[in-house]
């Protein structure tokens, strides 16, 4: 079994599999001749407004044939969603399929909403360690059940946002940052992920010779504005080794990559799991994100994303830049090398 990227070409056949899937379950709950799911689920639209949106990572499902699908909102870590035909239910495949994505994405705080009639997949859902949080009401009689699954390792949301919020030399630099009212600005990568691993090995957590990395995106601001936000920082806030990035070009240094749409989408697209993490300060409040959860960081592990993961250039790129990096130095990491 393997997860396939859903491209515009297959159109009819993720609506075929919406339509499907959506009466299957409507009919269990309301008789055979019920027919019923969320607008546009079976003329296309739906599956417009899926293959259109940015922010979702979609896969097909195949094992000697496609069985279902599923997209997941790697930015809220939400699962929008997950659908197999008819004729693979009760087989098992739901539950390998959700360890498959998690072993890509992480265990780390994972949402959806699912009908409140759809009494199987309240159980499915619950068999993977979600829970009910709350209730999403449509009309009078429709309404949805939220569940969350959260990672009970060393790492996951809360517990990074606390040791966050209780070291005081991070909560500055992310004052520092909000106010340059930078257009989608995060700290990312190296610089949050070896505070984890720092914090973690209970050493000084952080680390003044590395470098404290601000990324943002706003393509209307110049290479050479950025270049003089990050020499002012630079003078007003010397005991930090600030670096700063406009992300709207930073694409042209990974092989065979589009242009990005957002911080976030390059952040998701950084060489290793481990450093594709981000924080930021919105209205007082640690905003986290982490597309593949923190559990690479937890177990000081070295991976590649699936971007760098999917192409043969990309790969080689990933493989010198750990190479060249030299982590292990400092860190007691384990690599995973890019492979075809």
């Amino acid at each position: 079994m393997k997860l396939e990227k859903i491209f515009p070409k297959d159109k009819e056949l993720l609506t075929k599999i919406l339509t499907d899937s959506f009466n299957f379950d409507t009919k269990r709950y309301f008789g055979k001749d019920a027919e019923g799911g969320p607008p546009g689920y079976n003329d296309g639209s739906l599956t417009e407004k899926i293959l259109q949106n940015q922010r979702y990572h979609s896969y097909f499902v195949k094992v000697h044939e496609v069985i279902g699908f599923i997209s997941i909102d790697i930015f809220a870590r939400e699962v929008r969603y997950f659908c197999l035909l008819p004729k693979y239910i009760g087989q098992g495949y739901g539950t390998k399929i959700w360890q498959m994505v998690e072993n890509i994405y992480g265990k780390d705080d994972w949402f959806l909403e699912t009908p409140d009639y759809s009494v199987a997949n309240h159980y499915f859902y619950e068999k993977l360690g979600f829970k009910k949080v709350g209730e999403k009401p449509y009309t009078k009689e429709d309404s949805s059940f939220i569940f969350q699954k959260v990672n009970g390792g060393k790492l996951n949301f809360p517990t990074v946002r606390k040791l966050i919020a209780e070291n005081e030399e991070f909560l500055e630099i992310l004052h520092i940052v909000e106010t340059l009212q930078l257009k989608d600005a995060w700290v990312a990568a190296g610089t949050l992920r070896n505070f984890l691993w720092n914090s973690l090995l209970e050493t000084p957590v952080l680390d003044h010779e590395n470098d404290v990395d601000v990324v943002f995106f706003d393509p209307a601001t110049s290479y050479e504005k950025t270049m003089l936000i990050e020499k002012k920082l630079k003078e007003n806030y010397p005991k930090f080794n600030w670096e700063v990035r406009n992300q709207v070009d930073m694409h042209k240094h990974n092989p065979n990559t589009p242009p990005y749409f957002s911080t976030g989408d390059a952040i998701s697209k950084y060489p290793e799991r481990c450093t594709a993490v981000g924080v930021r300060l919105n209205n007082e409040k640690i905003e986290l994100f982490a597309p593949y959860g923190f559990s690479d960081i937890a177990e000081f592990l070295i991976s590649p994303t699936p971007h760098f993961l999917a192409d043969e250039k990309r790969r080689a790129v990933y493989n010198q830049r750990v190479k060249e990096k030299n982590w292990q130095k400092k860190y007691p990491i384990h690599i995973q090398w890019a492979e075809k």
